[in-house]
């Protein structure tokens, strides 16, 4: 008997630019909901195509759950960056380390246009900002709000793993 636990996680590491200066940074670990599992498994076992990720930000504090998905959830997503598309999260294929392979989304940008605050990020296949369509892969939390003023850089990284 073989024991081993097949394991989906991400990370989230935020960092933000005011004036070319680095003023908050923080990473956080990314809860996958089961709508992302099923999307996983559909691309590994199912034949569909791995579809292009998207990411969108948070601006509220509601409770991130594994039963949310784009369509229904409680957190409220950040408008007030400079394009109506959210950024694309371009995944490089890592290498396998301890049992566990990883992709990353390095710099993933995303121009503040609006003062706000932002509570943490999702991940999804839907393109446009403020709609609801798409598959959602999954979403984190910060520990604390962050704020953004009008001409912030984030550079968000996502590390995507695979552990068996």
């Amino acid at each position: 008997m073989i024991n081993s636990n097949f394991k989906l996680s991400s990370t989230y590491k935020f960092d933000c630019y005011r004036d070319g200066k680095l003023v908050w940074t923080e990473t956080k670990d990314n809860l996958v909901v089961n709508e992302g599992l099923e999307l996983a498994m559909d691309c590994i076992f199912g034949g569909k195509e791995t579809p292009q990720f998207y990411l969108g930000l948070i601006s509220n504090n509601a409770a991130i759950t594994p039963e949310d998905t784009m369509s229904n959830h409680r957190y409220e997503e950040f408008l007030g960056v400079v394009n109506n598309r959210r950024a694309e999260a371009n995944f490089i294929k890592g290498e396998l380390v301890d049992d566990t392979w990883s992709y990353v989304a390095p710099d993933v940008q995303a121009m503040i246009s609006a003062s706000g605050n932002i509570y943490g990020a999702f991940l999804t296949t839907g393109s446009m900002k403020g709609e609801r369509s798409g598959i959602l892969y999954g979403a984190a939390l910060m520990n604390i709000r962050k704020v953004v003023a009008p001409g912030d850089a984030l550079l968000i990284t996502i590390t995507v793993k695979a552990k068996g």
